[in-house]
């Protein structure tokens, strides 16, 4: 098996634009690219998968159980990719905004993402979570 993987974010990044488009023509306008451009990025997918990953239904591109399934494991990787690409611009323009935040499993997820939410809305910006049970992890149990 190669260190190298065989895919490409893009190529995961277009077939999710496909599917959320319903079908090729969307996708390419949505993204301001050629149709023959975006099929050929789909089809490299699958064929460095070895699975089909849409179906034709009419004019409409499906995901078949293995494209949804892939799909779904690729979504949060394309977003985090995309995240790790915005801290690299933010960097690149001389200024990040980073903040790492440990949360106790007895705080409020709810609250907490909503405040999260209000942040990532005013600044761009990279938040590294850790929640759990803090005074487990820190006796070591």
């Amino acid at each position: 098996m190669s260190p190298i993987p065989r895919t490409t974010v893009e190529q995961w990044a277009i077939l999710r634009v496909v599917v959320e488009h319903n079908g090729f023509a969307r996708a390419a306008e949505h993204l301001n690219k050629s149709q023959s451009s975006i099929s050929y990025a789909v089809a490299r997918l699958q064929e460095r998968l070895g699975v089909e990953l849409l179906a034709l239904d009419g004019r409409r591109a499906v995901l078949t159980e293995a494209g949804r399934m892939l799909l779904d494991e690729a979504g949060p990787l394309v977003d985090e990719w995309m995240r790790l690409e915005q801290s690299g611009r933010a960097m690149g323009g001389g200024h990040e905004a980073r903040i790492r935040l440990r949360v106790d499993s007895l705080f409020s997820k709810a609250r907490l993402f909503a405040a999260l939410q209000v942040l990532e809305q005013q600044y761009e910006l990279y938040a590294s979570l850790v929640y759990g049970d803090l005074i487990k992890r820190r006796s070591g149990g």
